[in-house]
């Protein structure tokens, strides 16, 4: 059975090693046996000339090995010669690099590495100059994709009341009922995309002063709470749940940063934190006939501590406020901790809510996730968003276990998203 050479064998640095032993052993075979007969031709001039016999009789042995060594370190090259020849023929592993090692063939293998080697910087190269090209590509669908959505958004923006307009996508969330990723000791139940919502409405406002900032589903409206950047001022529109039209507006008061907001049906009130320095004020407005009247009349109250979200569970009648790393219940006008918040990358809090003694409490810090606790302060998995929106509010929409979600994505656009449960199974 033949045994295929190596590829060191074809290695011109291997070879230019080999080559180099080869030549010196050549020279050595040449230089030694001259050593050796020079040596020789003094030790029998010395012999000859002391007449002794002794003397004559060890330089003749001395003499009979020199000659030895002399052939065997003359005929060693040759001898390598012939055996490597011997193996190189029937292909014995190692052999090919000996017969390989010659400076035409050593030239020849540089040539072809320095071919072999343009050609994969050549294809390298080429690899680049694809990519690039790719990369340029995608980069101009995407821009045309933004500047045909920025045209489909303003002609939208002309379309609706006050400047406000709507449209609205279908999707079914198929919710995954496993733990797929921990976290810090945070467990990531799904990362929810804008097809796993059943609902998208988008508002698109005029004026770019306003940022939505938190809202609350009322019977069939939205109660939206817009702020300016300077939180001086502060404006409430009201839309109509199904067809997201801007149906009222109010203005001319300060809510603050206004970074909570929640429906209390009991009390027919919607409750708002103000938050920045007055971080301890709540204020309030009915929404009977919030429809059709011409202003709001808004109260205010303060808590024992400041706080930002605030949620409003419609099954069990009950308040809920999140205070710095804890949610608090509010009863007989105290403030009782009843969850420790996670501490995890997505540290700045935003809105609350709370349905059938489920917390929804919302974070932002480089992304968005909604953490999922129960009354009773258990942590049971978080979401995050899958999307470049800030979420801003989060309210319980009704129809079951649905929740509608309040994202912010620029001066003039603000959406809705409405999706059939996040809660885990």
């Amino acid at each position: 059975m033949f045994i295929l050479e190596t590829s060191a064998c074809t290695d011109p640095s291997v070879l230019a090693t080999i080559l180099f032993i080869k030549k010196l052993t050549k020279i050595l075979s040449i230089i030694v046996p001259a050593i050796l007969v020079v040596l020789l031709t003094i030790d029998i001039v010395k012999s000859v000339a002391s007449s002794d016999d002794d003397e004559l009789k060890r330089a003749q042995k001395l003499s009979a090995k020199r000659i030895i060594y002399a052939l065997v370190i003359f005929f060693v090259p040759i001898l390598v010669e012939a055996v490597f020849g011997l193996l190189s023929s029937v292909k014995v592993t190692g052999s090919q690099c000996y017969t390989n090692a010659t400076d035409e063939k050593i030239e020849v293998l540089l040539k072809e590495k320095e071919t072999k080697e343009k050609t994969k910087e050549d294809n390298r190269n080429k690899e680049i100059e694809i990519a690039k090209q790719e990369y340029e590509k995608k980069q101009e669908e995407k821009k045309q994709k933004r500047q045909e959505a920025a045209e489909r958004d303003k002609q939208k923006a002309n379309n609706g009341s006050n400047g406000d307009n709507v449209t609205s996508t279908n999707a079914v969330y198929a919710s995954k009922t496993k733990l797929n990723k921990t976290y810090k000791n945070i467990k990531i139940l799904d990362t929810l995309k804008k097809s796993n919502f059943e609902k998208v409405q988008s508002f698109h406002t005029k004026s770019s002063a306003l940022q939505s900032q938190s809202f609350a589903v009322v019977d069939n409206y939205y109660v939206i709470v817009f702020i300016n950047y300077s939180n001086t001022k502060t404006t409430v529109k009201v839309y109509d749940k199904n067809t997201a039209k801007n149906i009222n507006t109010f203005q001319g008061f300060n809510f603050g940063h206004a970074n909570g907001s929640t429906y209390a049906v009991n009390k027919g009130d919607v409750y708002v934190t103000h938050g920045l320095l007055s971080k301890t004020k709540v204020h309030r407005f009915s929404v009977s006939k919030i429809d059709t009247r011409k202003n709001i009349d808004a109260g205010s109250f303060s808590l024992s501590r400041g706080v930002s979200g605030i949620g409003y569970d419609r099954v069990t009648g009950k308040i809920y406020y999140a205070s710095g790393n804890g949610i608090y219940l509010y009863s007989n006008g105290k403030l009782k901790k009843v969850v420790t918040k996670k501490k995890y990358a997505y540290g700045m809090s935003q809105d609350m809510c709370v349905h059938n003694d489920i917390i929804y409490d919302i974070r932002i810090n480089g992304g968005n996730i909604i953490d999922i606790y129960t009354t009773s302060g258990s942590y049971l998995g978080s979401y995050k968003t899958g999307f470049g929106y800030e979420i801003e509010s989060i309210d319980y929409y009704g129809e079951g276990q649905k929740m509608a979600l309040l994202f912010h994505k620029n001066s003039k656009k603000h959406y809705i998203y409405v999706i059939n449960t996040i809660m885990p199974q």
